[in-house]
């Protein structure tokens, strides 16, 4: 089996997925996702995932794709041969009916395992049964576990219930060691986010607590959280107990009532389940590697400086590059978007430059004779093109900001 440095990374959304440079049987293949990376084989949602992994196999340099890997291990199998009634093995999840079964499939208790090959000139992947025994190259995939139900992803915020009852300082304590933060409710829609949570009839801590020894007004609650930049105001407050050392249903930390989403004030030493919450470190469908997040949206534009003015209003710039790590990650992002990117290289006066927001918006407007980087496909390879900033051609932005704190993993490349 190869080395796991020398497999080739790859991003699309939430998920990540890597090629195999060496072939294996499909178990060892299914083991080696799964003792290397904690991952699985791939498992293919729909038809855009297909296409993204056809445009990501196509462009592959020729040691990688030549005719003797011409077939790909996928997290499929079927016991009863048929494969009309597959399960991913990974999530146990069937397969719809969208999906693209090589015409000349054959039925035999032999070939249990699915693959997809690359045919030419195809505009899909083509699936097919295989001999499990056999070796063939292989697709992992990693990071959708990022945040998987019964979690709820709201915004760029991964929130999970746990019912094990525990005080409110050990729940803070059980959320923090798991990278995580008693949970934040900083808007109503949030709030209504936590309802298919709180499966139970239950309260559950939240990360509210005052830290006043006796508080006697709910403004003196104050929430856990490290950026009082954004301190929130909004607030579903029940019924508030002044703290009695007799009175058990009233203290310093605060649950949420999984009934009336009502926030109440309780005994800190009490015991309850509670609500954990971490923030992914991009936006969703925003890709990292490192410290920096990118997205290349659907709009195209003709000009260099129109794409960098969405980025600026999505809060970003045009993607910087400045290593190489950076470099190849901005290399996959092409090879599985199809997509010919505009990035921030651009002449001035002294030759090409890297713009940044000051630069540019110093300097927004294009003169005929500026010429700007572009990133695209062109017969499966990647060409880096200097173009008129000013094309007729369009292109697409790759936009790029900070990754913020409390990230679960860096995407690799």
């Amino acid at each position: 089996m190869a080395n796991a440095s020398g497999d080739r990374w790859f991003s699309h959304y939430f998920k990540r997925y890597f090629i195999s440079q060496s072939q294996a049987s499909f178990n060892s293949a299914r083991s080696y996702c799964e003792n290397t990376y904690k991952g699985s084989l791939v498992e293919i949602s729909d038809t855009d995932e297909d296409t993204v992994l056809l445009g990501i196999i196509q462009a592959l340099p020729e040691s990688m794709n030549s005719l003797h890997r011409a077939h790909y291990w996928i997290g499929l199998m079927d016991l009863n041969g048929t494969f009309t009634h597959a399960k991913w093995i990974n999530s146990n999840n069937t397969v719809g009916n969208w999906n693209s079964w090589h015409e000349n499939i054959v039925v035999t208790s032999s070939k249990l395992c699915a693959g997809v090959s690359l045919e030419n000139s195809s505009t899909q992947l083509r699936w097919i049964n295989l001999n499990c025994a056999d070796n063939f190259s292989f697709i992992c995939q990693l990071g959708d576990e990022l945040c998987k139900a019964p979690s709820v992803l709201f915004d760029s915020t991964c929130i999970t219930s746990f019912y094990e009852t525990l005080i409110f300082r050990l729940s803070e304590k059980y959320c923090k060691d798991l990278g995580k933060q008693l949970v934040q409710i900083e808007s109503y829609n949030k709030l209504q986010a936590l309802k298919s949570l709180m499966i139970r009839r239950s309260e559950l801590w939240i990360g509210l607590k005052a830290n006043n020894s006796k508080p006697t007004e709910f403004q003196q609650f104050k929430w856990l959280m490290p950026d009082f930049s954004i301190y929130p105001s909004f607030t579903n407050w029940g019924q508030f107990s002044q703290p009695k050392a007799t009175d058990p249903q009233s203290g310093n930390c605060i649950t949420i009532d999984s009934a009336t989403l009502l926030w109440n004030n309780r005994r800190c030493n009490s015991f309850y389940p509670f609500i954990c919450e971490q923030n992914l470190s991009c936006p969703v469908n925003w890709l990292q590697i490192g410290g920096n997040c990118y997205y290349s949206p659907a709009t195209n534009f003709s000009s260099w400086s129109n794409a960098f003015a969405y980025c600026i209003s999505m809060n970003a710039t045009l993607a910087i590059i400045r290593d190489k790590s950076e470099f190849n990650f901005v290399e996959s992002i092409v090879l599985s978007t199809g997509k010919s990117l505009w990035v921030a290289l651009k002449s001035n006066s002294s030759g090409l430059k890297w713009f940044g927001k000051d630069e540019y918006q110093t300097y927004p407007h294009l003169r005929a004779v500026d010429i700007c980087m572009v990133a695209g496909v062109i017969h499966s390879t990647i060409h880096w093109r200097l173009q008129k900033c000013l094309n007729n051609r369009h292109f697409y932005p790759l936009c790029m900001q900070d990754a913020r704190a409390q990230a679960s993993t860096d995407i690799l490349v």
